[in-house]
Order: structure tokens, then C-alpha cells, then sequence
């Protein structure tokens, strides 16, 4: 995982240049891959209807299963 700096883009190339600071060890990693964020894809939301309930995490998932706050 790493924080996009900033991106080159060259007319003569099908590529772009991108500086990142990684935010993470990398290992020696030669090359990445870009995903663009799915929910730039998605059609946007209906007005008024509620997000989705996020799952529990950890201690709260087990609160959650039992009933408790």
C-alpha cells in the first residue's frame, strides 16, 4: 500500500510515471498494481436510502452475537 505523490504522463507512452511513498514495507517490489476504487464504477446512491450495516470487528463481533452493547 503505498500514497500517490504525484503522476507523469507522457504523450509519446501508453504509460504514466507514479511517485508514491509506500506506507507499507515492500520487499523489493519491482512493479504494482493500480486498482481504481470500485465505487467510482458503481451508479450513485438513490436519495434517502440508508447505507449498509458494516460488520463487527473483534470484541464488538462478539458483543453483537450475544446481544450485548
Amino acid at each position: 500500500m503505498a500514497k500517490i505523490d504525484r503522476i507523469e504522463r507522457r504523450a509519446e507512452s501508453a504509460f504514466a510515471r507514479i511517485h508514491a511513498q509506500p506506507l507499507a514495507l515492500a520487499g523489493g517490489a519491482r512493479h504494482v498494481l493500480v486498482l481504481k476504487p470500485l465505487a467510482e464504477q458503481l451508479p450513485p446512491r438513490p436519495k434517502g436510502e440508508p447505507l449498509p450495516a458494516r460488520p463487527a470487528k473483534g470484541k464488538d463481533k462478539d458483543k453483537a452475537r450475544e446481544g450485548r452493547p
